[in-house]
């Protein structure tokens, strides 16, 4: 069985590789260079058995450790400023590898599997890990 669960938060970032030149910025990052947001989607895939209760994980189990884990951390703020992307640039693609690390680390469900995360940074365009 999949369950998907989707979150929203509100982020600003800019596209930049620490160490390169501005012009070198610019010329690979274009206006995402720049600083701006977005209002971003998060749809969280977990997979299991359906056991005797019926219910793989309860959804409110996987909002509440979604939220603390990343929600909370990154609504409002600025992505630069956090140290997973001290060294990295905060595209989409560094941004749900991000997200994936901090959901596994510490991965409290024991019969429910993170299996896809998908991170919507406009309507048309996003990143996707699967497991």
């Amino acid at each position: 069985m999949k369950l998907e669960k989707i979150f929203t938060f509100e982020a600003a970032h800019r596209l930049e590789v620490a160490g390169w030149s501005e012009d070198q910025n610019r010329k690979v990052f274009g206006k995402c260079h720049n600083l701006h947001g977005h209002s971003y989607k998060l749809t969280v895939c977990i997979s299991g058995t359906v056991p005797e209760s019926g219910m793989v994980i309860n959804f409110s189990d996987i909002k509440k450790y979604v939220r603390e884990q990343v929600v909370e951390r990154y609504d409002h703020s600025y992505l630069n400023d956090w140290e997973e992307f001290a060294a990295l640039p905060t595209t989409a693609e560094n941004i749900v590898l991000a997200i994936q690390n901090r959901l596994t680390s510490a991965w409290p469900f024991a019969d429910a599997f993170l299996e896809r995360l998908v991170l919507h940074e406009t309507q048309t365009s996003s990143a996707v890990w699967e497991a």
